[in-house]
């Protein structure tokens, strides 16, 4: 079940503008938070002056083109609600699919079979035992573990590769953004109100839920994409500024490589506070690696639409959306430091996930939501 889209703004999908709404209002008031300055420079803080800064720059060798291909396509048309606005999706190592929407509603998680026939749904609004309140991420983890995170709870619930519950972990903050590594520990870039790791950006997460590690240069970094490379390497993008640090495993522990890297570019211009006419600055929402080559970082970032204006004329919500914001989506050859690809969308992504997966919503004829799942692909002409 595959296709491609490619078109700035696609037709015939009038939900898909309605998650990357709430997506935004969700990301853009911390990306723009004028009380933390110094983003770009915190990145910089992380390498010393005698590290290697590389420029990012477009290849001259790789005439290229990205698109989305869709992978698969999970109905609600069995468990209705279960999709509505900024959806989530995951797959794990079998190809079951589980996929959920962090909003009002259900507060439940839908699992899929590997050609997307709805298998069972696990959950429910409350505070008991597989609960939820507010589901912000679903990870898969080692040996397909499920963790459904419960913002509102600040609590984890796990649940076995047979999709039963199993326990419950309380966690110590808002995960923002986080990647799973192989020995069931995470990455996470969030806050941890604590004595002793307060103003740390970047933690390492154990399997049972406890910091092992706190890492990063200030609480700026608070905000940042991370991915985790093929070859162990964590890759740190703070929000305002285009520029890549990077850190290794050191036994237990992740040190920066003193390695920078950065993109220069006149549409992205480092920042510290709001613009002062309303503009949305341009901000770095995620970077992931794809499934495919584990040396292709993809960046997805939040622009202005070309036709903003100041004060734009009375419209209905979506419109004022259309006429806001624009992703941008490039990427990069972490090998040889060049951008292979760029490209323009409108507000059609609704956030990629850490397995370079790109969910967007979809309402068909009978009134039954539809979760599309993409796959930037990279095509060489």
């Amino acid at each position: 079940m595959t296709n491609s889209t490619g078109s700035r703004r696609p037709k015939g999908h009038p939900a898909i503008r309605l998650p990357r709404h709430l997506y935004l209002a969700l990301a853009i008031p911390c990306a723009l938070n004028p009380g933390s300055p110094g983003l770009a420079a915190s990145v910089r803080a992380q390498v010393s002056q005698d590290s290697v800064v590389t420029t990012l720059r477009e290849s001259p060798d790789c005439d290229c083109r990205i698109e989305l291909t869709r992978v698969i396509s999970l109905s609600d048309s069995l468990h209705a609600g279960l999709f509505a606005y900024s959806p989530l999706v995951m797959r794990d190592s079998r190809g079951f699919w589980y996929a959920t929407s962090n909003t009002d509603g259900l507060k439940q998680v839908g699992v899929f079979d590997q050609d997307g026939r709805l298998k069972k749904v696990i959950g429910g609004l409350g505070e008991g035992p597989g609960e939820f309140a507010f589901i912000n991420h679903i990870v898969v983890g080692s040996a397909d573990t499920l963790y459904v995170y419960d913002h509102a709870r600040l609590r984890r619930s796990v649940f076995d590769p047979d999709h039963e519950f199993v326990r419950t972990d309380p966690i110590h903050a808002f995960m923002r953004q986080l990647v799973p590594l192989s020995s069931g520990h995470m990455i996470v870039s969030s806050t941890v109100m604590t004595a002793d790791r307060a103003g740390w950006p970047l933690h390492h997460i154990g399997a049972d839920g406890s910091v092992l590690q706190t890492f990063g240069a200030d609480a700026s970094l608070e905000h940042s994409g991370i991915a985790m490379g093929g070859d162990g390497v964590l890759w740190v993008a703070p929000r305002n500024a285009y520029e890549l640090a990077t850190y290794s495993a050191a036994g237990a522990r992740f040190e920066p490589t003193n390695r920078l890297y950065q993109r220069q570019v006149e549409w992205f211009q480092p920042w510290t506070e709001r613009s002062p006419d309303g503009r949305p600055r341009p901000s770095i929402m995620q970077i992931a690696f794809g499934p495919e080559d584990p040396t292709l970082l993809w960046v997805e970032i939040s622009v202005a639409d070309p036709e903003w204006a100041p004060r734009p004329p009375q419209r209905s919500s979506r419109e004022l959306i259309d006429s806001l914001y624009d992703s941008i989506l490039e990427v990069i050859d972490v090998k040889s430091g060049s951008v292979l690809a760029s490209r323009r969308f409108g507000p059609t992504l609704s956030g990629l996930t850490f397995q370079g997966l790109i969910p967007a919503l979809r309402i068909d004829d009978a009134n039954n939501v539809w979760m599309d799942v993409f796959t930037p692909t990279l095509h060489r002409r």
